[in-house]
């Protein structure tokens, strides 16, 4: 099997799964079922970072409908590339990054 091929049929599978899973976790735990159910509480969009590949675009497109449509958040998506990403990321003006290639990445001490 080949690397691309490994992607495909195992990896991406798997991170989709562990999204659901992470974002499920965001859930309201209280058992009640209200009116505002679905309905965020977050009171500014959530700040993706995106950049320039397929699978990064594709993985923010994922993870964007899910906030929206399955959690009722406002998501934007700002392009940034590597270390104005992590500097946005370090700050908090961005929140997501959904891809992120640790071996291209400088040492960040903080």
């Amino acid at each position: 099997m080949n690397a691309q091929a490994f992607r495909q049929w195992i990896v991406m599978p798997v991170f989709v799964a562990l999204m659901a899973v992470a974002l499920s976790a965001c859930a309201d735990d209280d058992g009640d079922a209200s009116d505002d159910a679905g309905q965020a509480e977050l009171d500014r969009p959530i700040e993706f970072a995106e950049q320039a590949g397929d699978s990064f675009q594709m993985l923010n497109a994922i993870a964007r409908f899910v906030a929206e449509e399955g959690y009722g958040y406002e998501t934007n998506a700002t392009h940034a590339e590597t270390v104005a990403m992590w500097q946005g990321l370090t700050t908090g003006d961005m929140d997501v990054s959904m891809e992120i290639w640790v071996d291209q990445m400088p040492n960040w001490e903080q």
